[in-house]
């Protein structure tokens, strides 16, 4: 269950944001999510580089960033014109994110979360990229090729059973492990390990969503009917 390290750091966040914004102007609010961002970046190097690499990874103030960059959006929304009027800027945050991403990816051949300009750089990049798509999304998902992807069935699914499947993907892998059901046990195909990994996959996919549709009929659904 140490996956559920996601979960504390919203429920901590949502215990705290609240007096930040009773106490805070909106413009003091936009700062204050700008330099999170920024002091989160350094933290996760600060740790990392003392041999505190699961602090840096689960805990909230290396972790912030990413609920700063919802709130920042959340708070351009009041503004004039809401969401649909900063648009037009979004370009610029998602060019200069997607290049972060790219040149690491070609300076470390990977995406490791243990690597130093992926905790400085990398990680702040993903989630300002998922930021800005997510409100292209909002903005622009009315409609169009981009909408109908969107509330494509098969997205609309997963959106769904997602929370579910977070909870359960984890445990499942474990079981399956536990099991005999590892890549160190399948056979290598031409050297590669990618058709075993593709296999564990699917099965722990297969299996999450299963245990997730379950969970939701059971448990979910009806605690969600509750809030009615």
């Amino acid at each position: 269950m140490h996956h559920y390290w996601s979960l504390a750091v919203e429920e901590q966040f949502y215990l705290i944001w609240p007096f930040a914004v009773a106490l805070l102007s909106r413009r003091a609010l936009l700062l204050l999510c700008a330099g999170l961002v920024v002091d989160a970046s350094l933290l996760r190097v600060g740790l990392g580089q003392s041999n505190h690499m699961a602090a840096s990874y689960v805990l909230l103030p290396a972790r912030i960033d990413g609920l700063a960059v919802g709130a920042l959006f959340a708070l351009l929304s009041q503004g004039e014109g809401g969401l649909a009027a900063i648009v037009r800027w979004l370009r610029w945050p998602i060019a200069a994110a997607s290049a972060v991403i790219v040149t690491i990816l070609m300076v470390n051949r990977n995406f490791a979360a243990n690597d130093t300009l992926v905790l400085g750089f990398g990680l702040n990049a993903v989630v300002i990229l998922a930021g800005c798509l997510m409100v292209l999304g909002v903005v622009r998902g009315q409609g169009g090729a981009w909408g109908r992807f969107l509330e494509a069935r098969p997205l609309r699914f997963l959106g769904t059973y997602s929370y579910a499947i977070y909870l359960w993907h984890q445990p499942v892998i474990i079981w399956l492990t536990a099991m005999g059901l590892s890549t160190a046990v399948l056979p290598r195909v031409a050297g590669s390990d990618l058709p075993g990994l593709l296999l564990l996959g699917t099965v722990a996919a297969a299996a999450s969503l299963g245990l997730a549709l379950l969970s939701w009929e059971l448990v979910e659904g009806p605690a969600a009917r509750l809030k009615e």
